[in-house]
């Protein structure tokens, strides 16, 4: 069976590009000196979004209670190899202190 792309991305110039990397540090920016307020005002404007993003244990609960177990051994499998990796890691890393120029 030979492969058919059925849709294929669009190329865009760089300077598209620039245009939506300038667009999104904005937002972040804005996000950042804003706080929850302005993340929730982008919510509402890009994802159309005005509910709660304040759960309750029980709301998270019957979230976590909707996953299936294989997912969730999945999820903890990846997590404990990433944490005893960056462990590993940080025990390698040295502190060091040196004059790069004088004074």
């Amino acid at each position: 069976m030979t492969r058919q792309y059925l849709k294929k991305a669009s190329r865009t110039s760089r300077s598209d590009a620039r245009d939506v990397q300038a667009t999104v540090r904005a937002i972040l920016d804005d996000i950042e000196e804003g706080g929850d307020a302005k993340a929730l005002e982008y919510a509402a404007r890009f994802d159309r979004y005005e509910g709660n993003v304040v759960l309750t244990a029980d709301e998270i609960a019957a979230a976590a209670a909707q996953v299936p177990d294989r997912i969730k051994a999945d999820i903890r499998f990846a997590h404990d190899n990433v944490r005893r990796f960056a462990e590993l890691q940080k025990s390698t890393v040295q502190d060091v202190q040196m004059e790069v120029v004088p004074g």
